[in-house]
């Protein structure tokens, strides 16, 4: 095969630079005569080397700037999850922090199963006087 041959060889899809008129004929036909728009994010997924470089430094920059774990291991994060979010579900969340001693994780834990059965006997009381007012008992 010499080089003259090649040059024989017609490219198997004709390149496209500027949008043609549509042709004579149906809606159909002119969407099919005019070049598919590419948009830039489907440009980056088939050229994965075409985006610019920044974009990957914002990423990373926005990914170490928050990691929960981090917050969770504060413990202010953690009491106050545990007094204003998740009562006494929250006690595994106390328990695996290793910024508190054993001893102050029995003093919070204690005391944040007796807030949160204050909690739910303040609400039992609620609605045991909203039933009488209803009722009229």
């Amino acid at each position: 095969m010499n080089a003259s041959s090649n040059s024989e060889i017609p490219p198997s899809r004709p390149v496209v630079s500027k949008r043609q008129p549509p042709p004579e004929g149906s809606v159909i036909e002119a969407g099919m005569a005019a070049p598919p728009r590419v948009s830039a994010a489907s440009q980056y997924d088939l050229n994965p080397q075409a985006a610019p470089a920044f974009d990957d430094q914002i990423f990373q920059a926005r990914v170490t700037a928050f990691k929960p774990s981090d917050y969770l291991q504060k413990r202010w994060a953690v009491v106050a999850i545990l007094f204003g979010v998740t009562g006494f579900l929250g006690l595994p969340l106390l328990w695996m922090n290793r910024r508190f001693s054993e001893p102050e994780r029995w003093f919070w834990a204690l005391l944040n199963i007796l807030y949160t059965c204050g909690l739910i006997y303040g609400a039992y009381r609620v609605c045991l006087w909203s039933y009488r007012q209803v009722m009229g008992v």
